[in-house]
């Protein structure tokens, strides 16, 4: 059986030994020198890492599935760094790096699933002589064997499921092995002959024949194997074994240390029914009948439905039953029963399974149908090995499919307040993998879209910039689904809502800002309206509040073409004009874009007095009006409207507004708004600052009298307040009433 310790508790911390490794690999500097492109030249003249320090490295390494051959050079030096333990399978390792580490003293070697591995590589695992695991699954590497003697002769586990080997070939490694209690040869034996396993006969604990292609004396023969404790003769194959009742009591009778049976796949002969017929029992019958756990607990495998296993001394650890209709028996004498019959046998499927990709979407499949029926009680289990599972076959498509299609209904409510901090986060990253390494199947990404989205706000976070990348990439793909297309949209938009500083610049370089206006022309072409349409507009104010190159971006991009054309086509859409407005209000915060909002005046001048969205339509323009002015009579160009009219029309629309009046709008600064104070040349622009200070202080004066006296702002209102005190009363008025509701929420406060 896999898999079977793949599960940690939820509970328990990174040990702070992993942590310390984790922080150097990821900061190569600290332990090599590095090139100026990146690779890896030698190690440091003060460093030696012991086994356990490049074991871990190595694995580290490995997980990106790219080896790099620089990496590897790091351990041609034996007197520098020692490896006991390579961890490497799933990555695209060569024939070079496994020769710079020929001369370490390997002790285990998994190589499994290494595509680009050739049969020249053997050599230098041959000149492994301490090696004691060796597991080459789904490599070719093998092929380099030529039937001579192999240095690895302390081998106990040995896996070569899935290499092609001959033959003749297996027989004459393993007949040199005589220390092997473990070994795999799935879907290598295709003719029923068993012998040669003839030299390992007495030394033999686990055989693995998954696949493989037995007859009536191979069967008889592993009855012969006396000392297995661990027997796998499953089968995916259409043409399904038949496995007797005489064949399992024989089983049963000779191999006594036998504890885990995996017959998954194959046809089990019932047997005579000893258990008597459980429908006549009497109610209090059930009432005092044992528990199969319990019957188990007692070490009694009587009572087996399965006929041929009730000669068992003791019950199994494992069953396996996956695709067998006897999993749906009571009484099967193990502790774990891989099956189809409850929660418990698919999710020990799942478990046993994770390295099959035939039986574990199987096992996925019927799964998603438990948890989506059924009230499931072991959902972080559950969690954590479907997230195993996917990890193990990236590129698997229909498991991915499966697998997120379970986790969706996990992450809903009421099992994910069964999910620990730890395990959500290994579901953000295996649902990201599989949105990475599947980019075409519309299904996964719409499963995947679906429960990131039950993730929002905080727990993708930390995944931020690779989550923002994949998104990107499915909203610019062609052929996105409409509801995939939302979902991604409204991501994006909480994404940019919970990043600040060169975090917010950088969703603009990751391509956001031309994503969203894209979304928006094609729509805007098409003279379509939707939701998408909404929030790319939202998501553009967002992703531009105080950021300048973001700001830059959206009007390079002609942004503000596409403001106009939408504020024509959709004049009756409050929501969007909001939106827009907004990201206008942002624009015009930056003083080398305010020339190109210059020859947008008239259209603000318009919507100063746009009462569809209460204020915050109106307000947002007189904000651009109040930037564009700021810079100064030498700066207007005569060509627009004239300067003195538009600061008339600003100070009539304010006017109009109420103090009181509770915003929908977020500052999370008020330096821009504080900048205007000072433009003493053009007063409305003082005027509009103020009044938006005096408004916000009042609304939700716990959140920004705080933020108004940290920014330095009550300095510059008792300076407005000085220098208007007569020529503009209702300036001054509004700074003074500010400033004394700010005294009052704080305290008294010391002016500078």
């Amino acid at each position: 059986m896999t898999g079977s310790n793949m599960i940690n508790n939820d509970n328990n911390p990174i040990p702070l030994a992993d942590q310390l490794i984790g922080f150097i690999a990821n900061n190569p500097s600290s332990f090599c020198v590095m090139s100026s492109n990146g690779e890896h030249v030698k190690l440091r003249e003060d460093v030696v890492l012991c086994s356990s320090i490049s074991d871990k490295l190595m694995s580290l390494h490995a997980e990106s599935e790219n080896v790099s051959e620089s990496f590897m050079k790091l351990f041609t030096d034996t007197n520098k760094a020692h490896l006991k333990r390579m961890e490497v399978a799933n990555t695209n390792i060569t024939d070079r790096c496994l020769m710079y580490v020929r001369k370490q003293k390997l002790v285990e070697l998994n190589l499994s699933n290494c595509s680009n591995l050739t049969p020249c590589g053997f050599q230098y695992v041959n000149e492994q002589t301490e090696l004691q695991v060796l597991k080459l699954e789904n490599t070719s590497i093998i092929q380099g064997y030529k039937n001579g003697d192999v240095s690895f002769r302390r081998l106990r586990l040995l896996n070569l499921s899935n290499t092609g080997v001959e033959a003749m070939q297996l027989y004459c490694i393993v007949r040199q092995l005589e220390h092997l209690k473990s070994l795999d040869v799935s879907n290598i034996v295709k003719n029923g002959d068993l012998m040669f396993l003839d030299p390992v006969r007495s030394t033999l604990k686990s055989l693995v024949l998954h696949d493989c292609i037995l007859v009536q004396h191979s069967l008889e023969y592993l009855c012969k194997l006396v000392n297995l404790s661990h027997l796998d003769i499953s089968s995916t194959s259409d043409d399904k074994l038949n496995i007797k009742t005489e064949f399992l009591k024989c089983l049963c009778q000779n191999l006594q240390n036998l504890m885990s049976l995996d017959l998954s796949g194959n046809l089990v002969e019932k047997g005579i029914d000893g258990g008597g017929d459980q429908s006549d029992m009497t109610d209090l019958d059930h009432e005092s009948a044992e528990t199969n756990a319990e019957r188990i607990g007692k070490g009694d495998s009587t009572s087996s439905r399965i006929e041929g296993l009730r000669g068992l001394l003791r019950p199994l650890h494992f069953l396996g039953l996956l695709n067998c209709p006897e999993c749906d028996l009571e009484n099967l004498p193990a502790e774990k029963v891989a099956g189809e019959a409850n929660e418990d046998q698919v999710l020990n499927a799942i478990e046993a399974y994770t390295s099959r990709s035939t039986f574990l979407l199987k096992a996925l499949n019927v799964f998603f149908e438990v948890v989506r029926t059924a009230n499931c009680q072991q959902i972080p289990r559950a969690a954590n090995l479907i997230v195993v599972g996917m990890k193990t076959h990236l590129r698997n498509c229909p498991i991915q499919i499966s697998g997120s299609a379970s986790l969706y209904h996990i992450c809903c409510e009421p099992y994910q307040l069964s999910l620990s901090f730890k395990t959500k986060r290994l579901i953000i990253v295996a649902l990201l993998d599989a949105m990475e390494n599947n980019p075409k199947s519309l299904t996964l990404q719409r499963n995947c879209c679906l429960t990131l989205y039950n993730q929002l706000p905080f727990n993708l976070q930390f995944q931020y910039k690779r989550f923002t990348k994949i998104l990107i990439n499915i909203i610019n793909s062609e052929g996105i689904d409409n509801l995939v297309e939302r979902l991604c949209v409204f991501m994006c938009n909480n994404i940019v809502c919970h990043v600040e500083g060169e975090e917010k610049k950088l969703m603009g370089k990751l391509g956001v800002v031309k994503s969203m206006l894209r979304l928006i022309k094609k729509r805007v072409d098409r003279r379509t309206y939707d939701e998408v349409m909404e929030t790319a507009w939202s998501t553009l104010w967002n992703v531009t509040d105080e950021t300048a190159d973001n700001c830059q971006m959206f009007v390079s991009g002609g942004g503000l073409h596409l403001f106009q054309q939408c504020r024509m086509l959709y004049p009756d859409r409050q929501e969007l004009l909001r939106n827009m407005m907004g990201l206008m209000g942002n624009v015009a915060e930056v003083p080398f874009l305010r020339p190109d909002l210059l020859y947008h005046v008239e259209t603000f001048c318009v919507l100063l007095f746009d009462k569809s969205d209460g204020i915050e339509v109106s307000y947002n323009a007189a904000g651009v009006l109040s930037h564009i002015l700021s810079d100064g009579p030498h700066k207007w160009d005569d060509r627009v409207t004239g300067r003195v009219k538009i600061i008339e029309k600003i100070q009539t629309a304010i006017d109009q507004w109420d103090i009181k009046t509770k915003r929908n709008i977020n500052y999370r600064s008020f330096e821009p708004i504080i900048r205007l104070l000072d433009k003493s040349h053009t007063p409305i622009c003082q005027y509009w600052a103020v009044w938006a200070l005096t408004n916000l202080c009042h609304v939700d004066p716990d959140k920004y009298c705080s933020l108004l006296r940290k920014e330095g702002g009550l300095e510059k209102l008792l300076q407005v307040l000085r220098e208007h005190q007569t020529a503009f009363p209702k300036l001054a008025d509004l700074a003074n009433r500010t400033i004394h509701l700010n005294k009052e929420i704080l305290g008294p406060y010391n002016f500078q």
